[in-house]
C-alpha cells in the first residue's frame, strides 16, 4: 500500500543544525528550483526489526528527487480528508 504525503522533514543536520530537509508538494525542491510533484510512502521492505517505509519525493516530471528510509526522517504530513 502506497500513502500520499504532504510534506516530510528530515532531522537538522550540520554544524549548526540548520540545515534540515524538507520537502512539500507544490514547493520547490531546496535550491534545485524543481517543483515537487508528489511525496510518497510505501512499504520497503523487511529488516531486522520488522517491514520498514521508504519515502519517495517525485518531481511534477516524475522524476525521482530524493529517497529514503521513513525512520531517518523526523515526520511525513498528511493531508487530512473528512
Amino acid at each position: 500500500m502506497t500513502r500520499e504525503a504532504k510534506a516530510a522533514i528530515g532531522m537538522p543536520v550540520g554544524v549548526n543544525g540548520d540545515e534540515g530537509f524538507y520537502a512539500e508538494v507544490s514547493k520547490t525542491f531546496g535550491a534545485t528550483g524543481i517543483k515537487i510533484g508528489s511525496i510518497k510512502v510505501a512499504l520497503d521492505g523487511h529488516g531486522p526489526t520488522g517491514y520498514y517505509d521508504r519515502v519517495t519525493v517525485w518531481s511534477t516530471k516524475a522524476s525521482l528527487l530524493w529517497e529514503g528510509p521513513l525512520h531517518g526522517l523526523e515526520g511525513v504530513i498528511y493531508e487530512c480528508r473528512s
